[in-house]
């Protein structure tokens, strides 16, 4: 019997859930962190912070003095461009209600 098909179906399983948990590992968020990380550091951050809810009930001038000016941003939205690990530019979005944080969510 031929195993090398069997051989060839398991480590392509293995190399693909690795690569998915590597890509969506995240990295505990602080200010500094944030202040001096690349932007694939940003992505896992986001993860973080998303997965957390660290930033949810909190104000939009605290948000901004974590993380620093946003990419794009208007009254009810914060929005950062983040990179993912595979090289693709993606995206971190606030949602503000009255000037507070609704939501918070990396774009797949």
């Amino acid at each position: 019997m031929n195993k090398l098909p069997y051989i060839i179906i398991f480590s392509f399983i293995v190399f693909y859930v690795g690569h998915i948990l590597y890509i969506r590992a995240d990295e505990k968020f602080t200010v500094e962190k944030w202040a001096s990380a690349d932007p694939v550091s940003h992505y896992r951050m986001a993860l973080y912070l998303e997965r957390e809810k660290i930033l949810i009930g909190k104000h939009k001038t605290e948000v901004l003095n974590m993380l620093g000016p946003a990419s794009q941003s208007d009254k009810n939205y914060l929005f950062y461009v983040i990179d993912q690990p595979s090289g693709d530019k993606d995206g971190f979005s606030i949602n503000l209600s009255m000037g507070f944080v609704e939501s918070a969510y990396v774009h797949d």
